[in-house]
């Protein structure tokens, strides 16, 4: 079954449009490649795509234990590295993605291999 989805969003300011459409765009790209959807790279390419069989794009334990280690942030034996690895994923984010929502609690540890991450925290006030 091919699932077709529309979006509309609205704005104040018409002048930001193209700003809004290419941050919304870049994060439905990450949000897919984090699951491993494809979009069809010509026009001629159709992908069809039953969301039961999404599955989540997934690195080799090895490769995450090297890059673990490259990392230079863990100082454990490699055996040990390794079975930390099997537990492990690598995910993109777009600029302005958020990691962690406010006020969920997780037991996730997140690990920027590249690029920069903000943290952001409101006082009682709001500020």
């Amino acid at each position: 079954m091919t699932q077709h989805y529309d979006v509309n969003f609205f704005v104040k300011e018409y002048g930001r449009v193209p700003a809004i459409r290419n941050d919304f765009i870049s994060r439905i790209w990450y949000a897919n490649r984090r699951y491993g959807i494809k979009f069809p790279t010509r026009a001629h390419e159709v992908y069809n795509f039953d969301g039961s069989e999404c599955a989540v794009v997934a690195d080799s334990a090895k490769s995450i234990q090297k890059r673990l280690k490259d990392s230079m942030v863990f100082s454990v034996p490699d055996n040990q590295l390794l079975s930390l690895s099997e537990h492990c994923t690598i995910e993109d984010f777009g600029v302005g993605e958020s990691l962690i929502q406010r006020g969920v609690e997780t037991q996730m540890v997140y690990l920027i291999l590249d690029g920069i991450a903000k943290e952001y925290i409101e006082n009682k006030n709001g500020e």
